[in-house]
């Protein structure tokens, strides 16, 4: 989930992306700690966040705060190194500025920096400053930020 610090209509915008790794971005929505495998849901059209619910999970989870830029900066971990590769990511009406490697050779985990454009407004959750943010790979795994 993304914090930014203003008021706007009410609206929570949901952003996807893509990328090809059985993988999750962190924080992930609806899990506590660091992430592990099975962690990593399966998001789709109806359930862009897998089984997690956002109106139950938005207040508890941990925040990407937007900084000032415009931008956020969630981590990737790939769980499963040159067997589901690579990290590229395409996003619909964002910008992706910062992006992993495109061929991991360990199971590591590396930092993202997503661009929102200058119009987002984020007013979810019970402060009325959250966006969720629902990323997925291309072997279909994923989750929300």
């Amino acid at each position: 989930m993304l914090s930014k610090s203003f008021a706007a209509p009410i609206l929570l915008l949901v952003l996807t992306s893509s990328a090809n790794a059985q993988a999750i971005i962190a924080p992930a929505l609806g899990v506590n700690g660091s992430p592990r495998i099975g962690d990593a849901r399966r998001p789709s059209a109806d359930k862009p966040c897998g089984n997690v619910t956002i109106s139950q999970d938005l207040d508890s989870s941990t925040p990407v705060v937007v900084h000032s830029s415009g931008t956020f900066s969630p981590s990737i971990t790939n769980f499963v190194p040159r067997v589901l590769r690579p990290h590229l990511f395409k996003f619909v009406a964002v910008e992706m500025a910062v992006n992993g490697d495109v061929d991991p050779t360990n199971d590591v985990t590396q930092q993202l920096t997503v661009e929102l454009p200058v119009s987002t407004n984020c007013t979810g959750g019970a402060n009325k400053k959250l966006c969720v943010a629902s990323f997925a790979t291309t072997a279909s795994f994923g989750n929300c930020v």
